[in-house]
């Protein structure tokens, strides 16, 4: 058995490396890693007072205008640019895909305790559905799930993307405070659940997890529920409103800014989304076109699989189904934060089930060995090769879209071509290469989808600005002007700027000017602003 277990571990490690190994290659992307590693001060020193900075609560607000607190991830950032500066971001691909083996790796650990905690709780219960008599082994379905999330396409965005460090983290102190939990290390397990929420606010669905591992596999009474709870409750009441304070500089709402209607329909679509590309990973691209309202063929057949989806989970519970519900409940918790109760910038996201997906892969290995397997053997060993093989073969074919900002826009148009997030972002790879005409050409197809996205109006300003065309430059600034966002504020400074020396009315540009001091009073440059205020006085 043990001799079994680590010819297992060797596959997963195998697979894992054969998918991603040759992204250690692969450059920084114009997509985040600007903001999350490129242009971020914070983490350009490596020392003990700028560590401190890190993990202070209020240290977001200070020449960092993304207000995200993440200090375990920004720690490894700074680490990695300490060693390795922007001129290598090889360094940074390798420790993702070192950090996408280790949670492979603790997806085969975790699960292999969890099944020997279930079993040593009743050792009189089979792991079985209804008419089946055989038992399941503990190593056999940790290791075809583990195998199914390293193989997946839908995991190759939070690999090869380094602004998705933050997920990584997430799952591997995720599955670190699990296993300590599981084997009754409290106080170490504790520590892992500051580290997974230090590295990604999706880690406060941790208590969910807890009580689903005391409910269903424990079943501890729901006083030792409670009791394991309360530190973990306590420190989210302090975590969560905090969270809630900073995130977008309190605009974030709790009903989705598409209206409430959307936010409704929108449950069902994402839970049929995710599980249709879980199986079926095709097509997979960075951005989504979101549905609408009035996507009623995609709504009708969302709320029939949601319909059988409760239906089927009414009946695990009537049937205590209990490894069935505690997959179900990993699933589920972790997709709520991700379910846009909670307005999110990008509706719909592969990394977003990141986490979310070794529920559903455990569920589908117990599958496999309850139904499939007990019937016959030898082909369901056949079948599962071709599968996982055919997985692993779109995993690695996904992975060369990542190689450069051309090649990953290009593929994304294809399937997305209303996409003005593509266009906006190939629009700035041809710009750095100084492709001016394809640029103005993306940035006016960026616009020409969405009129209002403020990347592409201040692209395409800026570069009118530059070329003298102000004419072309004034109506695109004044347009970020009237868009509530991060960036409005330089709208307001440029298009001041423009108004002052080329259209000489510095009573207008006054006003503009004063706008974009009130809307962010620690910008860049903020005294050089606050001086022309006052000489304009």
């Amino acid at each position: 058995m043990r001799q079994k277990g680590l010819i297992y571990i060797l596959l997963l490690i195998i697979s894992t490396l054969l998918i991603y190994a040759h992204t250690s290659s692969y450059g920084f992307l114009n997509w985040d890693d600007n903001k999350d590693i490129l242009n971020k001060p914070r983490i350009e020193e490596l020392s003990v007072a700028s560590v401190i900075h890190l993990f202070n609560p209020l240290g977001i607000f200070k020449n960092q205008y993304f207000y995200e607190y993440f200090p375990v991830t920004d720690l490894t950032y700074m680490i990695e640019w300490h060693f390795y500066g922007e001129n290598f971001p090889q360094g940074f691909h390798i420790d993702n895909t070192l950090l996408q083996l280790i949670n492979v790796l603790l997806i085969f650990f975790s699960l292999k305790i969890l099944i020997k905690n279930y079993l040593s709780k009743d050792k009189t219960q089979k792991l079985k559905n209804p008419g089946e008599t055989g038992m399941y082994n503990a190593d056999d379905i940790a290791f075809v799930s583990a195998m199914i999330f390293a193989v997946s396409p839908m995991m190759v965005e939070t690999v090869t993307w380094l602004s998705c460090r933050k997920d990584l983290l997430l799952l591997l102190f995720y599955l670190l405070w699990f296993i300590a939990y599981m084997t009754k290390r409290y106080t170490l397990s504790f520590i892992m659940f500051i580290l997974a929420i230090l590295s990604k606010f999706q880690g406060v669905t941790i208590p969910g997890m807890l009580v689903a591992y005391e409910v269903f596999i424990v079943r501890t009474d729901i006083k030792g529920v409670i009791k394991r709870l309360v530190p973990y409750l306590a420190v989210l009441c302090l975590y969560v409103p905090y969270t809630m304070w900073y995130y977008n500089k309190g605009q974030t709402a709790f009903v989705d800014k598409m209206g409430v209607i959307w936010t409704i329909m929108f449950i069902p679509e994402m839970l049929f989304i995710y599980i249709r590309k879980l199986f079926l990973p095709f097509g997979l691209v960075p951005v989504y076109t979101v549905p609408t309202i009035k996507d009623t063929c995609l709504f009708s057949v969302s709320l029939i699989f949601f319909l059988i989806l409760v239906v089927w989970i009414i009946k695990l519970f009537k049937g205590r189904r209990y490894l069935y519900l505690f997959g179900v409940s990993w699933f589920l918790f972790n997709l709520v934060p991700v379910s846009n109760i909670i307005s999110l910038p990008t509706k719909i996201a592969d990394r977003y089930v990141y986490e979310a997906s070794v529920g559903v892969f455990f569920i589908t290995s117990i599958c496999f060995f309850t139904v499939i397997y007990q019937k016959n053997k030898n082909t369901a060993l056949i079948v599962s090769a071709i599968i996982l093989t055919t997985l692993m073969y779109l995993s690695y074919k996904q992975t060369l879209y990542w190689k450069d900002n051309i090649t990953l826009w290009t593929h994304t148009l294809d399937y997305q071509p209303d996409s003005y997030t593509a266009w906006n972002n190939i629009g700035t790879e041809y710009k750095s290469r100084g492709d001016t005409h394809r640029a103005v050409y993306s940035f006016g197809q960026a616009l020409k989808y969405n009129p209002d996205f403020v990347p592409a109006l201040w692209n395409l300003g800026s570069y009118y600005l530059l070329n003298g065309e102000y004419d072309k430059a004034l109506p695109l600034f004044m347009r970020m002007c009237k868009i509530a966002s991060r960036q409005q504020y330089l709208g307001c400074r440029a298009a001041g700027a423009i108004y002052l020396k080329y259209y000489n009315q510095p009573s207008t540009a006054k006003i503009l000017f004063e706008r974009s001091y009130k809307l962010a009073p620690d910008q860049p440059g903020v005294e050089e602003l606050k001086n022309l205020i006052h000489s304009l006085q």
